[in-house]
């Protein structure tokens, strides 16, 4: 009988509590919080981790970007709906005692929170996990129970899975395949490829992900029963966790690389490395901004691309904008992305892509650098404060005039505006004789200060219509 992952049972709260070495206090949980079993544990100081956690983790944190009641509740929410068993904060390194806003936060969503004090290393919980692991998980059987102490030490080596499977083969003969969480299938020799046939044996390992033996008849050996696959999985298991968390980290450190040099604050060269690893070798190459909490989703389709993880922000590089276009629409996902350039040049596509992301989230939409050189793409840059003196200042009056003498002096200049600065085209577009919508453009000017007539006086006033345009579509999506 298959036996799933997720039902083997780990050390819980309590009993790491209970460990002397790791001098865990205990700061704030409810009920039977403490019982739940730890999967394993996930280090980061990202705030918004969603997408990187499959549920029972003990969260690790020093709480570099935990300032505020804002980015406190922000982050233990995403724990809450991960449904990790609780977070562990590191005093001493950043904040000398942990913050009293992830304290209220924690309690308020009831997330388990634990402090583990200045000295002691968060890789001390994760080898007591690991020890615990082998202790309790191993099989009886003499083989199995030297494969799984060979297959715990090569993933605290950072062995491949590839290699892992293939040390699983040696010692139990068949070929074994490894389905990961994320749909990538991974065999003990890439060079084959992967696959699953119909005489394999097979059981579940942790979220959706299936772990697979197809026996080989020439090698003398019997069958793998389903306990021996469980065990292994249960290894392989963590060793597809440790790659995820890796892989985040590595996207993290890239993620504060990409801003540093969109910003000029270092050289474009540091990204170098990164770009042959990522499989990004191109003459030219496009910067993508995406908003954050994506990084997971983009890195499983976007397979040649430089990505990085900051707070505020998802970067990519890829060699062509229409990667990321097709990224874009097959995900449902909107940004904003910059120039193709030389790869020296990449600093510039990514500040254009910041800016084109501003844009993005504003309409929806996928925006291009295109859109930075119109006048709509200068606005949609600017903040509500820059703009509000264009509203108050010039349309105000207008409105009140309207208002209190019945007149529809910003209709006429609305139609005025649309048409291009046209007399004929807004006459009749208003139903009114010409000398009519000229006498209403010149109370207009009379009142705003700005004549509609002047260039001057018509960009000024452009540009208060169309920022009272997006004040009151804010407004109304609210």
């Amino acid at each position: 009988m298959s036996v799933s992952l997720a039902e083997a049972r780990g050390s819980s709260l309590d009993e790491l509590l209970g460990v002397p070495e790791l001098r865990l206090r205990l700061v704030c949980a409810s009920g039977s919080a403490l019982d739940r079993p730890v999967r394993w544990v996930y280090t980061t100081e990202l705030v918004h981790l969603g997408p990187y956690l499959r549920g029972g983790e003990l969260v690790c944190t020093v709480g570099s970007n935990l300032v505020d009641q804002e980015s406190c509740d922000a982050f233990v929410e995403c724990l809450r709906a991960a449904r990790v068993v609780g977070l562990c904060f590191g005093s001493g390194d950043v904040h000398r005692d942990i913050p009293e806003p992830l304290i209220r936060a924690c309690r308020r969503s009831e997330v388990p929170l634990l402090e583990l004090p200045e000295g002691v290393r968060f890789l001390a919980i994760t080898e007591y996990l690991a020890q615990q692991l082998l202790s309790a998980g191993v099989a009886t059987n003499a083989q199995l129970t030297g494969l799984t102490a060979q297959l715990l030490t090569a993933v605290r080596q950072k062995v491949s899975i590839s290699s892992l499977l293939q040390m699983a083969e040696r010692e139990l003969g068949g070929r074994f395949t490894l389905r990961q969480p994320n749909g990538r299938v991974v065999g003990s020799d890439p060079e084959l490829g992967a696959g699953f046939e119909s005489e394999d044996v097979s059981v579940p390992i942790a979220e959706g992900g299936r772990l697979c033996w197809s026996p080989d008849r020439g090698d003398g050996r019997g069958d793998v029963d389903d306990e021996a696959l469980v065990q292994i999985g249960r290894v392989l298991d963590i060793a597809c966790y440790e790659e995820e968390l890796e892989q985040n980290g590595r996207r993290e450190r890239l993620g504060l690389l990409f801003e540093l040099v969109a910003d000029g604050l270092a050289d474009v060269a540091a990204l170098f490395p990164s770009f042959s690893e990522s499989g990004v070798i191109a003459g030219t190459v496009t910067a993508s901004v995406w908003a954050p909490g994506c990084a997971a989703q983009l890195g499983g389709r976007l397979h040649a691309a430089l990505l990085g993880d900051a707070p505020d922000a998802v970067y990519a590089v890829t060699a062509t904008a229409a990667q990321v276009r097709e990224a874009a629409a097959d995900l449902s996902l909107v940004c904003g992305y910059g120039s193709t350039v030389p790869l020296i040049e990449v600093g510039r596509s990514i500040s254009e892509a910041r800016a084109c992301l501003e844009i993005a989230q504003r309409t929806g939409e996928v925006v291009g650098p295109s859109k930075l050189t119109s006048l709509v793409g200068l606005l949609e840059q600017q903040p509500w404060k820059r703009l509000r003196p264009f509203v108050d200042q010039l349309l105000r009056p207008v409105l009140d005039h309207d208002r209190r003498h019945g007149t529809q002096l910003l209709d006429t200049l609305r139609a005025f505006l649309h048409h291009d600065g046209n007399l004929q085209e807004t006459a009749r577009a208003q139903y009114l004789h010409v000398n009519t919508v000229r006498n209403r453009l010149g109370r207009v000017a009379q009142l705003s200060g700005h004549d509609p007539l002047s260039f001057d006086g018509r960009a000024a006033l452009e540009i208060a219509m169309w920022a009272r345009d997006r004040s009151q579509r804010r407004l109304g999506s609210h």
